[in-house]
């Protein structure tokens, strides 16, 4: 089993979560590098996130938690890529729409840059992922799938 990531590998200005997943199979712990030194206030919404079950599976392609009770807020920046696999972005209806609604992606999706503000990747744990890409949906929907917590690492 690897060591657990630490803040001092992070890039300057980054933040290090670990956010616990619930799966039929028991919790799961991902551990999350935010880019919080080029978009601090979705990073800020998302670490301030209640427990919310993941409703949408696309398998190959992104696992999306449901609508939290919060503000919509704009679009902060395009910056972080869509380059690889668990990658953390914002959901929107269109732009300046995000609202705390997520999602992970399971493989590249490189057609999305430039649409929704991408603002963390999966350091540790992906291996969970991988298990919840292969749960059977009904009409893409997950299951008993939901994250419990998210905890800022400060050390």
């Amino acid at each position: 089993m690897s060591e657990d990531p630490t803040v001092a590998s992070l890039s300057p200005g980054d933040t290090l979560c670990k956010m616990v997943l619930v799966t039929p199979t028991g919790e799961k712990d991902l551990w999350i590098e935010l880019k919080s030194s080029l978009v601090p206030h979705t990073c800020s919404s998302f670490l301030s996130l209640p427990p919310l079950p993941f409703v949408r599976l696309l398998p190959s392609g992104f696992l999306q938690s449901s609508v939290p009770p919060l503000p919509s807020f704009p679009d902060e920046s395009f910056s972080v890529p869509f380059t690889s696999p668990y990658t953390l972005a914002m959901s929107s209806s269109s732009p300046h729409t995000s609202n705390g609604q997520f999602f992970i992606t399971l493989q590249p999706q490189t057609h999305l840059e430039g649409k929704f503000v991408a603002f963390g990747t999966v350091v540790k744990g992906g291996e969970a992922l991988e298990e919840i890409n292969e749960i059977e949906t009904v009409n893409e929907r997950p299951e008993g799938i939901s994250f419990k917590s998210i905890t800022e690492i400060t050390e």
